[in-house]
């Protein structure tokens, strides 16, 4: 939200002049620049006019949206770094607000059994299921800010849960990706145990730790394995039934049970 006081207009008479602008003071702007015009009138008719513009910069990530008024969940463009835009799905609405969604699964009609490049660059439906991408991971972890990685989970029989974790950061593509973190908390146990500082894995890329099997390949997902997961939320969508370990597991919530819907976000701690 801009806020600006509006201008001041004098003439010689006794009269105080009306100044409206158009939009006015307190407008959601959108990203970029927009022509304000403030017009005032003297009461016998006259007016006079003056423009000008203004302009609001990209937003690095959904947390920036905070300090500039009160915006609603929904999609946003963000630029984490100059000449590099992303679409992402902002969580306006839970707690301190600003949470930039990277993952999100709440129906299986997104496949996430995909190779290197999908995970790497991104993949879905912004709007619904999908993805956001290893290299804006990376983009919004790197920027020195502290983050907080927060994941959301909610089971077939009506279940929620939820855990964060501290520093949460992604390496860039040179080291594939590896994830660090610090301390837990939450409600839905710690299944990120064994994960801290291993590479992203994927059917096509395996950077697992278990040197005789692919766990990508053998448990359907894509993830930080070791030798294989405690968590496995991108693996199959396999409904209220499923409790096979190529499912969407967090092995401290529901243990081998596939989840309904999960959500993985970050945010930048200011």
């Amino acid at each position: 939200m801009v806020i600006w006081q509006d201008p001041v207009a004098t003439d010689n008479s006794d009269s105080s002049p009306t100044v409206i602008c158009d939009p006015p003071s307190e407008t959601r702007f959108p990203i970029g620049q927009t022509l304000v015009t403030c017009t005032a009138f003297d009461g016998y008719g006259n007016s006079d006019s003056c423009s000008f513009n203004v302009f609001v910069h990209d937003i690095r990530d959904c947390f920036d949206l905070v300090s500039n008024g009160d915006y609603p969940s929904g999609i946003y463009t963000i630029t984490p770094t100059d000449g590099l835009s992303f679409q992402v799905y902002c969580d306006m609405s839970t707690e301190n607000a600003g949470w930039t969604v990277f993952q999100r699964r709440f129906d299986g009609s997104v496949n996430f059994y995909r190779g290197w490049n999908d995970y790497e660059n991104g993949f879905g439906d912004v709007g619904g299921e999908y993805w956001a991408g290893l290299k804006l991971l990376h983009l919004l972890t790197s920027s020195g800010n502290h983050s907080i990685l927060r994941v959301e989970l909610e089971a077939f029989d009506g279940d929620k849960s939820y855990a964060e974790y501290e520093a949460f950061a992604v390496s860039d593509s040179s080291s594939n990706y590896v994830l660090s973190f610090g301390s837990y908390s939450g409600t839905a146990g710690d299944s990120l145990n064994g994960h801290n500082n291993m590479a992203f894995s994927t059917y096509d890329r395996d950077h697992d730790s278990y040197s005789s099997l692919n766990c990508a390949e053998n448990f359907e997902g894509a993830w930080w394995y070791f030798s294989c997961h405690n968590s496995n939320l991108n693996g199959r969508y396999l409904g209220p039934t499923g409790t096979s370990g190529s499912g969407m597991r967090w092995v401290s919530f529901k243990f081998h049970q596939s989840l309904k819907t999960t959500k993985m976000k970050v945010r930048r701690v200011q």
